[in-house]
């Protein structure tokens, strides 16, 4: 239970209940609804943070996958071959961090504010980071080499075109 559980000052494991609904594939509304109808009721520490303890939803199928499941040997998992990637509109690179994460080479990082790409240059100086407007990109020496192409998404309250 690795990410997804915590420990309560008594030592039991327990996981929250944002986690709970992302683990059973479900949104906090229905999540909500299953408390309404005390399908699963979850606890309420003192800052007002809803949880579970894992004890409690140890017969759920969800939650027993993930316990029994060798997490050490999942995090050994590498890819079989390389793979290569190029990411458009890459922000301040967590699309970037969890594709490397995952295995992928990075070509090419393309972004047009200044201040993303100096957090992308900061935090992994070996990336081929092009900061310029997309329009202007031209991925003609990439045919052929690149696995995977990705287009980061505006966070809708910061972009440029959100009411920021």
């Amino acid at each position: 239970m690795k990410a997804l559980s915590n420990f309560d000052k008594g030592g039991t494991s327990v996981i929250s209940a944002s986690n709970f609904a992302d683990v059973m594939g479900v949104s906090k509304a229905t999540l909500t609804r299953w408390e309404e109808s005390g399908k699963y009721v979850p606890k309420v520490n003192s800052k007002g943070e809803k949880f579970f303890y894992i004890e409690d939803l140890k017969d759920v199928a969800e939650i027993k996958e993930m316990m029994l499941s060798d997490w050490a040997s999942q995090e050994m998992v590498r890819p079989k071959q390389r793979y290569t990637s190029i990411e458009l509109f890459a922000g301040a690179g967590g699309l970037a961090l969890g594709l490397e994460q995952a295995g992928f080479e990075h070509l090419l990082l393309n972004e047009v504010d200044r201040d993303a790409c100096a957090t992308l240059r900061q935090n992994r100086q070996y990336w081929n980071v092009v900061e310029n407007d997309v329009r202007a990109l031209s991925l003609k020496d990439y045919a052929g080499k690149v696995d995977l192409i990705t287009g980061g998404f505006p966070c809708q309250a910061f972009s440029y075109a959100g009411k920021q």
